[in-house]
């Protein structure tokens, strides 16, 4: 489960809220009630990391003059605990 990648006191800043998300609990039901209803289909198109910090550039599929193209949309930043799961992860999202 992708919860299971954060730690138990991990936080997300989510580019479309004021409020960090804090928590498993909290980060369970972003996932399932945010993330969840929107059901994006991303694809990685790029990760780069160093050390605890790690950046990942997601793209999803959309209609561009009409043909189906790869837009890129966010960059997720993202802060490693000492045991590898994710204790920070901030949305940076791609403005229309």
């Amino acid at each position: 489960k992708l919860p299971d990648l954060f730690t138990d006191d991990a936080q997300i800043y989510p580019p479309l809220r004021r409020a960090p998300v804090v928590g498993k609990q909290a980060i369970i039901e972003f996932f399932a009630n945010t993330i969840g209803k929107i059901a994006p289909k991303p694809k990685a198109v790029s990760i780069v990391g160093d050390g605890d910090e790690c950046f990942m550039e997601l793209s999803i599929p959309m209609d561009v003059d009409g043909e189906q193209r790869y837009v890129l949309t966010t960059i997720d930043h993202f802060t490693l605990a000492p045991d590898g799961r994710f204790s920070r992860m901030i949305v940076y999202l791609r403005p229309y």
